[in-house]
């Protein structure tokens, strides 16, 4: 399975977006002190920063440099190298995942490969949020 990468921007990668803003108040809504939320595809670590205060939190990406970067600009929370197709980490293992802005990145026909990985590290009763881009140039030519 090929996934195309693209480069670190500073300006753009390092600073939470309005998404990512928006997506972390969405989230604060579902989420206790007690919860393990798994943002898959965290790039730089944006929400994670956003919401390591409010539970413990975890990000997963498939790429070195922005996991470097995500461990430099957020050093108390915890990011691992990790694929959506392979998490690293045990069957029911988190309260909530993230899986923002990744599934039109995902190869064509691998997506139930990719939620069926993450149905593996929800508990029973967790859940799931997931955001794609609507109606995006780019998501009506490529898939």
């Amino acid at each position: 399975m090929e996934i195309i990468n693209r480069g670190i921007n500073l300006d753009y990668d390092s600073n939470p977006s309005f998404h990512h803003k928006f997506n972390a108040q969405l989230l604060k809504s579902h989420l206790t002190k007690k919860d393990t939320l798994l943002d898959i595809g965290c790039w730089t670590g944006q929400l994670v920063g956003l919401l390591k205060r409010h539970c413990h939190v975890v990000g997963i990406d498939i790429e070195d440099k922005p996991l470097q970067l995500a461990k430099e600009l957020h050093p108390e929370a915890k990011f691992s190298k990790g694929s959506v197709f392979k998490i690293p980490f045990s069957n029911s293992t988190f309260s909530l995942v993230a899986f923002n802005d990744v599934i039109e990145h995902l190869p064509a026909e691998t997506e139930k490969k990719a939620l069926k990985e993450i149905g593996r590290v929800i508990k029973p009763g967790g859940k799931l949020l997931l955001t794609t881009m609507l109606d995006h140039p780019f998501s009506k030519i490529f898939d």
